[in-house]
């Protein structure tokens, strides 16, 4: 997983590329769909830009999808050891889980495992 300087470097070289080659290119007032295609530099943003969207990089939970199923052991303890700092709202996007599906967990964790919020 990337920390948070490294993702910062890795948009910084985006935008250093984008400012040094594509700014100043020739083709800039053409079509980017048809120009850009054979372009050396498309490739290295893509390059870089597949890092920071990396599956191993929990990257489902930045693009929206939304998790189903049982809660795991790890996000039973989250959510035990999250709710007396956070909201279910913020619990709920940490997890990658809906609002409701984590309501529904906590209630029955209070229930069944009698932990205190």
């Amino acid at each position: 997983m990337l920390s948070r300087d490294e993702k910062r470097e890795i948009r910084m070289k985006i935008t250093d590329l984008l400012d040094q080659h594509c700014r100043s290119c020739p083709n800039g007032k053409e079509h980017h769909k048809n120009v850009c295609l054979g372009c050396s530099v498309l490739s290295q943003i893509q390059c870089l830009s597949k890092q920071l969207f990396d599956k191993n990089n929990n990257s489902e939970k930045v693009l929206g999808v939304v998790k189903t199923g049982k809660f795991t052991e790890d996000e039973d303890l989250y959510l035990m050891n999250h709710i007396s700092h956070f909201d279910v709202d913020h619990i709920s996007k940490r997890l990658g889980r809906t609002t409701r599906s984590v309501n529904v967990r906590l209630n029955y964790l209070k229930q069944f495992k009698n932990i205190v919020s």
